[in-house]
């Protein structure tokens, strides 16, 4: 679904006001916010990146302002083992004051990825850089629409810019709109997190314990 279909299908849903009183620049500030809150709800916009840099000796980095939540981080073609600050605090390891040496593990706190143990010289001088993998925010509407999402899915975006347009003009006709657009969500919305959660038919996932250790056992 391009934007002028997205646009028109939206007018038609808040009543087909006139274009000289509500603009297509005022329908972007309804679809946006509606787009975001679809990314968290779907988790379908993913990031790749493949030159995150690091540096030696240095043990955390600012992430990208699209960050939401991790998929995973790779160096040198090896994945790291997610971890947290309080595991680490738990456990006695001085991860800010760590000898250097080849990343096994990562954590993040607030927008910060942090390493451990830090970046070595000998590590960065083979691959100075990251992969990351993670979900984020939705990706800007293009001509195209709205990238990454799917027609399906492109109903729930609709229903909820709708919503988001009554909201911000009340009116008994449109709070009447706000609980019928809601109670479609409500029920769309199950399905599509469905087929993001698992998009192949045929595939079963199942429920596997991966159990990675560094230090000995307590």
């Amino acid at each position: 679904m391009n934007r002028a279909q997205l646009y028109a299908e939206l007018r038609e849903l808040i009543g087909n006001p006139d274009a000289n009183d509500v603009t297509n620049k005022q329908l972007d500030s309804m679809l946006v916010p509606a787009l975001e809150w679809l990314a968290v709800k779907l988790d379908y916009s993913i990031y790749t990146d493949t030159r995150f840099q690091i540096i030696a000796d240095k043990g955390e980095y600012l992430l990208p302002q699209t960050f939401g939540s991790m998929i995973f981080v790779e160096h040198n073609s090896i994945r790291l083992t997610p971890s947290s600050i309080f595991e680490w605090q738990r456990d006695g390891t001085d991860y800010r004051n760590s000898d250097s040496g080849t990343p096994r593990e990562y954590a993040i706190r607030n927008r910060n990825l942090v390493l451990f143990p830090v970046p070595a010289t000998a590590d960065v001088t083979t691959d100075p850089y990251l992969t990351i993998q993670y979900i984020g925010s939705a990706r800007p509407l293009d001509a195209g629409g709205a990238p990454g999402l799917s027609e399906l899915d492109c109903q729930l975006l609709i229903l909820r810019a709708a919503v988001r347009y009554c909201r911000t003009h009340p009116s008994e006709e449109n709070a009447f709109k706000i609980n019928g657009y809601n109670e479609e969500i409500a029920e769309l919305l199950p399905a599509a997190r469905d087929r993001a959660q698992n998009a192949i038919e045929e595939y079963e996932p199942s429920l596997a314990v991966e159990v990675d250790r560094y230090r000995g056992a307590r």
